[in-house]
């Protein structure tokens, strides 16, 4: 089970979260608690707003807010119904509404009274014991949160699960005291404390990530996204220090992820020591995609061709033709011939350029641009001008995506006089796809043509599905008429 903070405890228990951590949000004090007020909004228990602050009714009068705390069950009962029955969501979060603003103020002592005279209490429904049950025990886990988590791991049927209540437990203790929530920790189940252990690594990390990525019993567990995540918070609150860690990790632990997300933080320190640092990376995809990373930030968002060339002007030369291509890749507004031509020169002076992702997308887009205009044929000619593989297989899947809805014999002429391979793949397996709902018969023809093992058993099979779905009986008709084997490789995983 991953635990995902408050939204464990299902939706009123969200809503409760929101009331007592929320920014801004009104906080009550007991006028009797000799707690000192805070300094934000406050309402004091048993007073009301002074008129000044009151806000308009929209019946016509201030709507005075005089919030007192529940003292005996009786009168939390009294909240639920004469039957304590709670039949649906919206009978629970109303419930919820009117209980946790007075329970949040009701003494410890109550509450724990309040859940022993619970416990011998008949006639309330499972979901009203339930949502009582945690109003009760969110109040003194915000106070106590080691005596309540011990009540609750020496009660675990209370909640009927209780680990999500005990981890709001923990939630709380973490924010001030995390060393005694892990000690904590480690009294739950151990199939649990490990997913525990991870939260609650995170939870500590969001205030203090030198902390946790120093210490491999903190950090263990963690994702290397999450840890990516982490080192870039790092490196903006103490660039030196997070440095001296990334430079020292064991090469076991790097990841392109987290040398990508450290590398973009820097970039915002110091451009030029990061690129430098960056080029003396030994070429890899630790590299690769920090390189990537700073030239997509780089030029999110940027449509005008000057200021793309500002920014380009920036970056070492060598970074240049992957940066075009990743603009490419994000522009879809271009002019086809234009840009056509721009990429078969990218592709030409860095030939490796056409195997990576951007390719695809940029590809795409110019093929777009092609079918816009209508010009199917010269989309389909520049296509095969480029290099052969995953860029001229994804311009001619584009090509023919378009140039199917609107003459599918045409389409269907050209991918027949293309050579058996990778590109041919892509183009029929867009045509099926366009043609399959309306004509599952061609379809499946065109599937079984394909080269690839894979895409043959994929692309049958979903012509099967939408064939299927409007004509079954002609659809069971067709596999009756297929040998066994090819049966058994269209349909077993």
């Amino acid at each position: 089970m991953k635990y995902t903070g408050i939204l464990l405890l299902g939706w009123p228990a969200a809503f409760v979260a929101g009331w007592w951590w929320g920014p801004g949000l009104m906080e009550v004090v007991p006028a009797n608690s000799g707690r000192p007020a805070p300094a934000r909004n406050v309402v004091t228990a048993g007073t009301q707003i002074p008129a000044a602050a009151k806000p308009s009714s929209p019946l016509g009068g201030p709507a005075p807010i005089v919030i007192k705390p529940l003292t005996s069950l009786k009168e939390v009962l009294a909240i639920l119904g004469p039957d304590g029955a709670i039949e649906d969501e919206a009978g629970a979060g109303l419930a919820m509404m009117e209980l946790m603003p007075r329970l949040m103020i009701t003494d410890v002592a109550v509450v724990q009274a309040m859940l022993t005279e619970l416990s011998g209490t008949e006639g309330l429904n499972r979901e009203g014991r339930k949502i009582l049950t945690m109003g009760l025990m969110f109040r003194w886990m915000t106070v106590q949160p080691e005596s309540a988590i011990g009540y609750s791991l020496a009660h675990p049927a209370m909640l009927e699960d209780s680990k999500e209540m005990n981890m709001l437990g923990l939630i709380y203790m973490a924010k001030a005291r995390p060393e005694a929530a892990r000690s904590l920790a480690a009294l739950m189940p151990e199939e649990e404390r490990d997913n525990i252990n991870q939260f609650l690594a995170k939870l500590e990390a969001s205030a203090n990530p030198a902390g946790v990525l120093q210490d491999p019993a903190k950090s263990k567990g963690l994702s290397k996204d999450d840890i990516g995540k982490l080192a870039a918070r790092w490196m903006q609150q103490d660039p030196p220090a997070a440095m001296a860690w990334m430079n020292a990790l064991p090469e076991d632990q790097r990841s392109p992820e987290i040398t990508a997300r450290v590398a973009a933080a820097r970039m915002q320190q110091d451009a030029a020591a990061t690129l430098a640092w960056i080029g003396a990376l030994p070429e890899g995809p630790e590299k690769s995609a920090s390189r990537a990373r700073i030239i997509e930030n780089a030029f999110a968002g940027v449509k005008d061709s000057e200021a793309f060339e500002a920014k380009l002007a920036t970056l070492p030369s060598a970074w240049h033709d992957g940066a075009r291509l990743q603009w490419m890749s994000e522009n879809q507004s271009m002019d086809a011939a234009g840009s056509a031509e721009l990429l078969k020169a990218l592709f030409t002076r860095s030939p490796g350029l056409a195997n990576e992702m951007p390719a695809r997308r940029a590809v795409g887009n110019v093929a777009t641009s092609y079918t816009n205009k209508g010009d199917f044929d010269g989309g389909a000619q520049w296509a095969m001008t480029l290099p052969e593989g995953p860029a001229q297989a994804a311009a001619a899947g584009a090509v023919v995506q378009q140039w199917t809805g609107k003459d599918p014999g045409a389409a269907s002429s050209w991918i027949t006089g293309l050579p058996q391979g990778g590109t041919r793949d892509a183009a029929a397996s867009s045509l099926i796809n366009q043609i399959q709902r309306e004509d599952p018969a061609s379809a499946l023809v065109w599937a079984q043509s394909l080269s690839s093992e894979n895409a043959r058993r994929e692309q049958s099979r979903g012509v099967f599905q939408a064939w299927f779905r409007t004509k079954p009986l002609e659809a069971l008709q067709t596999i009756q008429t297929l040998p066994p084997e090819e049966q058994q490789r269209i349909f077993t995983k």
